[in-house]
């Protein structure tokens, strides 16, 4: 057995770049930076390409207004594609965000609460880091009906 988890937190380095494939499907790439301290103080950057196909995930990040700047975790597999560009093969890694087993996490910085989309199987928490609330959403419910990340929907109750 085998487990590709990647769990990323940081803060999205530039405006996501919402597209459409050829076949209409959604999907948006975009960058978050993470950053380390050395030993002499200097901080050093790191920078992770993300990518999702989960229209739920697309929608949510539209309607929460994710930019540059904004504070995510992301919880995703770490994939390694390659493409050719004037013969000479390049690879891209990248954190991908599945339609199932993924999610994001947006951080109000304000007040430290969490709002999340992803694959949580029909499961709603209301923990957050500073224990005031979290609010989780996709999955689908107990009567097979989608919710979330899977139909698009989503609760109006957003907290920023």
């Amino acid at each position: 057995m085998t487990i590709n988890i990647a769990i990323v937190g940081g803060n999205v380095a530039a405006d996501p770049e919402y597209k459409d494939m050829p076949n209409g499907d959604p999907v948006v790439n975009f960058t978050v930076a993470t950053s380390y301290k050395k030993k002499d103080g200097e901080r050093v950057p790191t920078y992770h390409r993300c990518v999702s196909y989960n229209s739920g995930i697309i929608n949510y990040m539209r309607k929460a207004r994710v930019g540059k700047g904004t504070p995510l975790v992301i919880c995703g597999e770490r994939t390694t594609r390659s493409y050719d560009k004037d013969g000479v093969k390049h690879y891209l890694h990248e954190l991908q965000i599945p339609n199932y087993g993924g999610k994001i996490w947006v951080i109000n910085p304000r007040n430290g609460q969490m709002d999340s989309v992803g694959d949580n199987h029909g499961q709603e928490s209301q923990e957050n880091i500073s224990g005031q609330g979290q609010r989780e959403y996709g999955g689908s419910n107990s009567s097979g009906q989608s919710r979330g990340a899977s139909s698009g929907h989503y609760d109006e109750e957003v907290t920023f």
